[in-house]
């Protein structure tokens, strides 16, 4: 698998008068890079930007060399988004939802049984390969649309509080799949409030109000000085 380098230039991002995003200019390399921040800091809206589900009103995004509406086409970047986009009573199985990350491989339909099977056991929900996806839990929709993205086999990953919901033992097995991801060359890229589960173990650390505020190594990033001045408490 290629390893992959995201490079945000100058990003803005606006909601009609509201401005999510300033002059962002930050880099994700292949490992765990966390982005936190309050609510409201524009970590989803970063998210969404580099998935191409929301336009930058300024600003640029490339994967590598390429502008990333490329790589995007390509199957290069997936996303698991911080709410579920499915409906509650769309008509699919389980193994049906994570079947859609594998639209872009021109694969036969054993290797993509294959395919789904080993992306639903890395989250541990093989179990529920056969269930209607709207009958499920939050926490196991969450992790479904986890293994969704294991399926595409992309180069980028893109996280939107991922554990949201999830039970302390399955946080812990979407942890190892994570680590396990960037240990092969993945850019994992996880917006989350979790400073002291994933941030403590992440690679990188990208701390966001609207604009960077720090980014680089979770030791030099995350320190109570700045964790104070982002989130308004001592930390």
């Amino acid at each position: 698998m290629p390893e992959a380098t995201v490079e945000v230039q100058g990003l803005a991002v606006r909601y009609a008068e509201l401005s999510a995003l300033s002059d962002v200019t930050v880099s994700f390399s292949p490992g765990v890079t966390v982005v936190v921040g309050p609510n409201g800091s524009g970590k989803s809206s970063l998210l969404k930007a580099i998935a191409g589900i929301v336009p930058h009103a300024s600003g640029s995004i490339r994967i590598d060399d390429q502008p990333a509406a490329e790589a995007r086409a390509q199957g290069r970047v997936a996303y698991v988004p911080q709410a579920d986009a499915l409906d509650s009573d769309f008509p699919l199985t389980v193994q049906d939802v994570v079947a859609m990350g594998t639209y872009a491989q021109s694969t036969s339909r054993v290797h993509t049984r294959a395919t789904v099977a080993e992306a639903l056991a890395q989250v541990g929900v093989s179990p529920l390969a056969h269930r209607q996806f709207g009958e499920l839990s939050g926490g196991e929709r969450r992790r479904v649309l986890v293994a969704r993205a294991l399926a595409q086999h992309a180069d980028v990953i893109l996280l939107d509080e991922p554990t949201a919901g999830v039970d302390n033992s399955a946080q812990q097995t979407l942890a190892d799949v994570f680590r396990a991801l960037a240990a092969r060359g993945v850019t994992v890229i996880e917006a989350t409030h979790d400073l002291h589960g994933y941030a403590s173990r992440a690679d990188a650390a990208v701390v966001l109000h609207r604009s960077v505020i720090a980014s680089g190594d979770p030791s030099a990033v995350l320190t109570p000085e700045v964790l104070a001045r982002t989130f308004g408490v001592e930390a």
